[in-house]
């Protein structure tokens, strides 16, 4: 007979089902939310298994706990610090060097040239001309374009990629200069500010946010931002470097945006600074260059030893030191004598001494691999082919190297558009504003230029073109699409870096010449002996039915 069961009352049973759920309810919100923190239940040895392989908080990623930080809190803690390591890899470090002027040399080369948009060739000399004696590329300019009056335009432009490339970013600076100074003909003027002048020592965690005090206005890493619409409205600049030969002064000044430009790469939504495109390399080029600072000292230590010389049991002992016979030794601040060598150095030793040796043979066999695997992941940092960078074509097929330059100049069309928008379109507008404003001969008056701003202002820019990696192949290419109409030869001259109409006019100028002097002009050939061959074909109208 089963035993009876105790029944309970039912407000007790309704008050346990309750307390039950609210306890499941308790536990399950806290595992949830311990999912996210740092004692999450694999972390206790529970079977609980993250989603994600990558969210794995076990023993081993339990050095892996970066934690999340907004990127203007991060450039107060480490941009300093990277910015002093970038500049000190760009004098010291070949690799980083190599990347430099390979943007350099590919993005600039000597510079990209604007083409005003105008009907009227006479006009639009006028202006070409005007533009070139401001930016001092032509005999008689003095550097107008630059506010130390020592760098033409091209050389601005490139130090600003380059302050962007190693810092990160730079401010440009549009002033106005007194006309009539040194055949000044235009008030226009450009200074570049580096990254160590912005002034963001005041914006410090510690002191709490800085903020403008005529306006209210948040100041971010030196940036002055609207506090209604986030845009930039000023920047806070040292007056002069910091920590240099040259006056230096903590004078802080406030540089409207209406008068500068900043340039910067931003990897994250709400950057006020840049960050240098170098930063995933910097730790990769450093330990490849003290790799090989140590197979070369180690190689340096090897090559010391010339002889060894063995003596007597009764022979004095010699030493070779840093300190003479007559003078005490010389010792670092831990007490431990300098020892040294150099080239030639011969070993006294007793019999049976022997040199040991200080280490394996130099260069190791297997550190080729090593060496090639971080120049790789160099190169892929700096979004750079290895080729591109190491300019080692050794061990490349020219199918390789050819697929290798393709996709290197997608990168650099990339970052010839980037300085286009973010520079060269502003330094035109502000170009043909101050011609406009002063009268130069050729611009329009101003009631013209305000009537229709948009119609002046239109401009091509002339980027610098790349040889043909195979000539013979890229020309029978260009053939067969120009016959197919699948690309115009304003596209294939722009290609090598001229101005098609520029090239047109010269062509013209050749064909009259040859003609006026009477000389025969040879037929272009397509590089194809068979295909340049006089035709024996018979070509009669009798032999047409056949053909």
């Amino acid at each position: 007979m089963p035993t009876p069961q105790r029944q309970q009352p039912p407000v007790m049973s309704r008050f346990l089902r309750g307390l039950t759920q609210w306890a499941r309810s308790l536990w399950m919100a806290s595992a949830n939310d311990s999912a996210s923190a740092s004692d999450s239940p694999w972390d206790r040895g529970t079977s609980w298994k993250p989603a994600y392989d990558a969210a794995d908080r076990g023993r081993l990623f339990a050095d892996w706990d970066p934690g999340i930080s907004g990127p203007n809190a991060i450039h107060r803690r480490e941009g300093k610090t990277l910015l002093a390591r970038l500049r000190d890899l760009d004098r010291n470090n070949p690799h980083a060097v190599s990347a430099v002027n390979a943007y350099l040399r590919n993005v600039l080369a000597s510079g990209i040239t604007p083409k005003a948009d105008l009907e009227d060739t006479e006009l639009r000399s006028t202006w070409e001309d005007e533009w070139e004696h401001w930016a001092g590329v032509v005999p008689g300019s003095r550097f107008h374009c630059d506010v130390a009056g020592r760098a033409t335009l091209y050389d601005l432009v490139e130090t600003i990629l380059k302050e962007v490339l190693i810092g990160g970013g730079c401010l440009v600076v549009f002033s106005s200069q007194p006309l009539g100074e040194d055949g000044r003909r235009l008030p226009l003027a450009l200074e570049i500010i580096p990254e160590e002048r912005i002034a963001d020592e005041h914006d410090r965690a510690s002191l709490g946010p800085w903020i403008n005090g005529d306006n209210g206005n948040p100041i971010v890493r030196g940036i002055e931002i609207d506090k209604k619409t986030s845009k930039h409205v000023a920047y806070h600049v040292k007056a002069a470097a910091v920590n240099d030969d040259t006056t230096s002064s903590l004078e802080i000044v406030r540089i409207p945006a209406s008068q500068c430009r900043y340039l910067a790469f931003h990897k994250q939504v709400g950057e006020v600074r840049g960050t240098s495109l170098f930063v995933p390399a910097t730790v990769w080029m450093r330990r490849l260059g003290t790799y090989v600072d140590s197979e070369m000292v180690a190689a340096n230590m090897k090559s010391q030893w010339a002889f060894a010389i063995t003596a007597s049991d009764d022979s004095p002992d010699v030493e070779v030191s840093l300190h003479g016979d007559d003078s005490s030794p010389l010792t670092d601040v831990n007490g431990n004598p300098y020892e040294h060598l150099q080239p030639g150095s011969i070993f006294r030793g007793r019999p049976g001494d022997k040199i040991a040796a200080v280490g394996p043979n130099v260069p190791q066999t297997d550190s080729v691999p090593w060496l090639l695997l971080m120049q790789q992941a160099i190169a892929m940092a700096v979004d750079l082919s290895e080729v591109e960078l190491t300019r080692d074509y050794s061990r490349v097929s020219f199918t390789s190297s050819r697929a290798a330059a393709n996709r290197d100049r997608k990168t650099f069309r990339k970052f010839q558009e980037w300085i286009v928008n973010q520079i060269l379109n502003e330094i035109w507008f502000r170009f043909v504003e101050s011609a406009v404003m002063v009268g130069r001969p050729g611009f329009p008056s101003p009631s013209e230029y305000q009537a229709d701003e948009s119609q002046w202002l239109r401009v091509t820019w002339q980027f610098p073109g790349w040889p043909a990696v195979n000539p013979v192949d890229e020309a029978r290419a260009d053939q067969i699409n120009l016959a197919n109409k699948t690309v115009s030869r304003q596209e294939i001259i722009a290609n090598r870096g001229p101005d098609w109409e520029q090239t047109f006019r010269q062509l013209k100028a050749e064909e009259d010449m040859i003609d006026a002097l009477g000389l025969n002009d040879d037929q272009p050939t397509s590089g194809n002996a068979a295909d340049d061959a006089p035709s024996t074909a018979d070509t009669s109208p009798a032999n047409a039915e056949n053909r």
